[in-house]
């Protein structure tokens, strides 16, 4: 639909307390509401219907909050709040998410290094080169130690190092994945 009025014209008149203005900038970001859902709501498993009144609660903040002397327009300011909101909304939704893992007692497995039941099973499916590539597991990946530590201690270019690191995190994300999936 074609609206005649920019953001700035219908801003300027919801201000001064127009209704139909303020319908006006409803039903046009509405439009936009619906062809950004799939985009910013990706990954976090939220209803269209909770996506559009999360967008239209920011709308509102974006009218109210809004500034002409921004070095934005009003649509970006209006994005710039729904994308934030969003993200906020995922880093909710995972740290409910870590909460639930953790009332089952999951976090063991990844805690308690020393009792662990997937090391054995990783350390097995690794099938180390050197002793280089199994020091990089216990102590850069196990215990979060730095890779230049490694490198200095074994007398191998960083670079080398990395690379090897990089090899097996990612064969212990194939193999965790399949396990536990």
């Amino acid at each position: 639909m074609y609206y005649p009025a920019d953001d700035n014209e219908l801003l300027y008149l919801i201000k001064d307390g127009n209704a139909q203005a303020y319908r006006m900038l409803y039903e046009k970001y509405e439009h936009w509401i619906g062809k950004t859902y799939r985009g910013f709501s990706q990954g976090l498993s939220m209803m269209y219907h909770d996506y559009k009144q999360e967008c239209l609660l920011c709308l509102e903040k974006a009218i109210h909050t809004y500034n002409h002397n921004f070095n934005c327009s009003f649509f970006s300011f209006y994005t710039l709040i729904v994308k934030r909101s969003i993200y906020r909304l995922h880093r909710k939704n995972n740290l409910f998410f870590q909460e639930k893992m953790n009332l089952y007692g999951i976090e063991e497995l990844y805690t308690d290094k020393e009792q662990s039941k997937l090391i054995p099973i990783l350390k097995k499916e690794l099938q180390f080169m050197d002793a280089l590539e199994e020091e990089l597991f216990n102590q850069c990946i196990l215990y979060n130690k730095k890779i230049i530590e490694i490198a200095n201690k074994f007398g191998v270019k960083y670079n080398v190092a990395y690379t090897k690191y990089k090899k097996i995190k990612e064969k212990s994300e194939k193999i965790l994945t399949n396990l536990l999936v």
